[in-house]
């Protein structure tokens, strides 16, 4: 798989407390991401989270923007992941929903005693996700 480094939110980001993405993805003047294939904001965990507690939550969401200091973010989907599904090497699928302003970016919210996780996390056509990929839709998508 390639990476287009322009769609690229974090690269092995270190995540201890809840925070956005290292980066954001500008999608210009025509940003018409529910048109055409579908996209998804995908996370490639690089270092496994921590469940050393058992109390340690981990949730992304994806938000938008119309100005790169995200003042008046919006947040489009949330998805909560068990930190037993979030090993070194799984990949985790948020598809986007319409309603993407001109900039996107991730945030990830974590909780508990020791959260920690790592990841690359990139915006990419929803074909370009693995097979083996865990995809999370919102509740009550439909699925075609």
């Amino acid at each position: 798989m390639y990476i287009d480094l322009e769609t690229r939110l974090s690269s092995a980001q270190a995540f201890a407390a809840s925070g956005a993405t290292t980066n954001y993805y500008d999608c210009g003047g025509a940003f018409n991401l529910d048109r055409g294939e579908p996209m998804a904001m995908v996370i490639n965990v690089t270092t496994a989270a921590d469940s050393t507690t058992g109390d340690e939550t981990y949730s992304f969401a994806v938000q938008t923007d119309s100005a790169s200091g995200f003042g008046t973010v919006a947040t489009l989907v949330t998805q909560a992941i068990p930190a037993t599904d979030l090993t070194a090497g799984s990949q985790h699928v948020i598809p986007l929903p319409s309603g993407c302003l001109q900039y996107i970016r991730g945030y990830a919210t974590l909780a508990g005693t020791t959260p920690s996780v790592s990841a690359d996390i990139d915006i990419l056509p929803l074909s370009m996700a693995h097979s083996d990929a865990t995809i999370h839709y919102a509740s009550g998508s439909v699925v075609e």
